[in-house]
């Protein structure tokens, strides 16, 4: 079996400077697919723009941990949401609200209205899912994780994001944060297996980028490739444009401009094609395996 990569491109809608560097990383480089943000402020451009290019599979970026809810305003008679307390946005840290929603301070109605407003505001503009993930990872949550699985079924979208990773790569930097990072999403996708089975639900063989979130230049993007087994492979991936606009509005040190760079290099493609990998996104890779053999 060859290496099937899905390159799919995070953040999609939060920011024109990233929707515009998505596309140019489809056009030029090896993105195929994206997670579009339905509460971001840049949606409706990305909307526009993901019509324009058919070929780029579209899936949904769920937040709870970034921006305005859709959702998760204040109840009636109530001063405060469990979603979003008074303010009807979303805290920022994904740890605290992971907790709260662990020890059940999250009411898991008011959670499930906000995940089916933002599915819905993507299919309502005329957006096919291809898959599911979440800012941040904020799906994994294994509370929170049975409400997106439920969701899934119900709006038809077959694959959802489970970040197992399959080799040992060097963090951005000798980072020791992105690596104790990835050992903790790779335990909760495997705690959360027991939710998926017997599901019709699918996910990656792997998952790859998680170290390098952020800061995935060309280097560390080639010795990626360079170790992919022969397996169906997701590589998430945060492109931009203006490093210096978007690290005042989220100030999380990312590299957008580049990982822009190293998606679109001559040698980073080179080296896909000298590997034999082969790129698809989920809508791809689900009529391929449709096909007849």
């Amino acid at each position: 079996m060859a290496t099937l990569l899905i390159v799919n491109a995070d953040d999609f809608g939060l920011e024109k400077e990233i929707n515009t560097a998505v596309i140019r990383a489809h056009e030029e480089g090896i993105v195929t697919s994206a997670s579009l943000l339905a509460v971001g402020d840049a949606f409706e451009h990305a909307v526009e723009l993901a019509k324009k290019h058919p070929r780029l599979g579209v899936g949904a970026h769920l937040a709870l941990t970034r921006g305005p809810s859709l959702k998760g305003k204040p109840l009636i008679g109530s001063e405060t949401s469990s979603v979003t307390g008074g303010t009807g946005r979303f805290s920022k840290s994904p740890i605290i609200f992971a907790m709260r929603a662990a020890l059940r301070l999250v009411d898991a109605g008011e959670l499930e209205k906000e995940f089916r407003a933002q599915l819905e505001r993507i299919t309502s503009a005329g957006i096919p899912i291809t898959h599911i993930d979440s800012h941040q990872h904020i799906h994994l949550a294994p509370p929170i994780f049975a409400i997106v699985i439920g969701l899934a079924l119900e709006f038809g979208i077959s694959w959802v994001r489970m970040p197992f990773a399959p080799v040992r790569t060097v963090g951005c930097n000798g980072d020791i944060g992105g690596k104790m990072k990835k050992a903790l999403l790779r335990r909760l996708a495997a705690w959360n297996l027991r939710t998926l089975r017997g599901t019709k639900l699918r996910w990656a063989d792997y998952h790859v980028g998680i170290e390098h979130a952020g800061c995935l230049r060309e280097d560390a993007l080639l010795r990626v490739l360079q170790e992919l087994p022969d397996a169906v492979v997701e590589l998430s991936c945060h492109p931009g444009a203006d490093n210096a606009a978007l690290n005042r509005d989220h100030p999380w040190g990312y590299c957008w401009r580049e990982e822009l760079a190293a998606l679109c290099s001559q040698e980073t493609a080179a080296t896909v094609k000298r590997l034999g990998i082969r790129l698809v996104n989920y809508a791809g890779w689900d009529e391929e395996a449709a096909s007849p053999t």
